[in-house]
């Protein structure tokens, strides 16, 4: 009697197991997945993974060295809106010498996000802002003025999955 309990329970666990193993997504082609983080996102073919600036999460660069995206995440209190969050990035992008060319707002994974389009230097930067629980998720494309491809900087921000 106690063999067949215990051959119950293995069997029970080993097909749980299974079962676990059975319900995971597969994984996309050309996605980074960070779990322990909570996103995946997807870069161009041909974009490579880089060092990233202390601070960033990950950062993946154009084939031609032109350009790079990164993600950040930083924890906040949970009064920290995302207005706040922005008017407090324009705030620093001027200070530091940028120049805020264009705002605005969009939905990233059913979750309202914000964006700045900036010069700053020799580079065009675009910063998507998203806020999701106690954390800000910062999107950062970054390219030399005469190369800065906006559309596909929005199309890998708009790829952006909170997993």
């Amino acid at each position: 009697m106690q063999l067949r309990r215990m051959t119950v329970l293995c069997m029970a666990l080993l097909i749980s197991c299974v079962l676990i193993g059975c319900n995971s997504t597969p994984k996309e082609s050309g996605r980074y997945y960070n779990k322990g983080k909570g996103f995946s996102i997807k870069f161009p073919e041909g974009w490579k993974k880089q060092k990233s600036p202390r601070g960033v999460i990950i950062t993946f660069g154009s084939p031609e060295d032109t350009a790079s995206v990164g993600v950040q995440k930083q924890k906040v209190s949970p009064q920290q809106t995302l207005a706040y969050t922005v008017k407090f990035m324009k705030s620093y992008t001027r200070k530091i010498g940028g120049k805020i060319i264009d705002t605005g707002e969009t939905v990233i994974d059913n979750v309202d996000a914000s964006w700045l389009l900036s010069d700053l230097g020799s580079e065009t930067i675009i910063t998507y802002y998203m806020k999701k629980d106690d954390y800000i998720y910062s999107i950062l494309a970054s390219a030399a003025k005469d190369d800065f491809y906006e559309d596909e900087m929005r199309s890998i921000a708009r790829s952006f999955r909170f997993e």
